[in-house]
């Protein structure tokens, strides 16, 4: 396992809800890990592309960004793409 992956499963393990923004290869990879290591803990996808939204991904649904009230939320931007990363995390920051 790569010391990206490590950090991030040390970080979600106090969360209630995990919210991964992008449903892409990416967001699927981050979703097939942390159902190996994480049974208990809730998941989200968040994504901005219309085609997207409304589909499911192992029975998640695709939902566009919002602000999740529980306080044991992490938002995972999983992204390819620097541009898009900066641009979602300033969404995120604004909701």
């Amino acid at each position: 396992m790569d010391s990206l992956l490590e950090r991030v499963l040390y970080k979600v393990k106090s969360a209630k809800i995990i919210a991964i923004v992008g449903a892409g290869g990416r967001g699927k990879d981050l979703l097939l890990h942390l159902e190996k290591e994480l049974s208990n803990i809730k998941i989200v996808f968040f994504d901005n592309n219309k085609n997207l939204i409304g589909s499911k991904i192992q029975n998640i649904e695709v939902m566009k960004p919002y602000k999740i009230k529980e306080r044991e939320c992490i938002y995972i931007i999983s992204v390819d793409a620097e541009k898009q990363r900066y641009e979602l995390r300033n969404q995120l920051n604004l909701l």
